[in-house]
């Protein structure tokens, strides 16, 4: 199970893992304390498909799309790295930010003019 309570799937279907030490092996197999317990089923699209979003980061594609990973492989013990440039990211938001309260700031100086035409002006209509 992930930290995010999902099944793992192996060949045959969820993974239930007995307690030991595990490792992971480039082909995906999974073994606890030196026994194979089972195999991850790693896959690829096929490059014509288009993967449909399901839930937050699952994607599907038809039964006929969908093949073993040919160029991938497995390894223990390894975090991605971030696709995003965090420095960048925030200057971005910063950016963002300050272009929206320059935004509000004008709407409200227009709001204000607006209010102060329909009081002065439309009397005298």
């Amino acid at each position: 199970m992930t930290s995010a309570g999902d099944l793992v799937l192996g060949e045959q279907g969820p993974i239930a893992m007995p307690a030991g030490v595990i490792s992971i092996s480039p082909d995906g197999t999974l073994s606890a304390d030196g026994a194979m317990v089972d195999k991850l089923r790693v896959i690829q699209f096929a490059s014509d498909s288009t993967p449909i979003a399901i839930g937050k980061s699952y994607y599907s594609v038809a039964a006929n799309q969908v093949g073993p990973a040919s160029d991938s492989y497995v390894r223990q013990g390894t975090l991605e790295s971030s696709n995003v440039n965090a420095m960048a990211a925030m200057v971005d938001l910063i950016d963002i930010q300050r272009k929206a309260e320059m935004l509000e700031r004008a709407m409200s100086a227009f709001q204000s003019n607006l209010d102060h035409i329909a009081a002065s002006d439309l009397p005298h209509v």
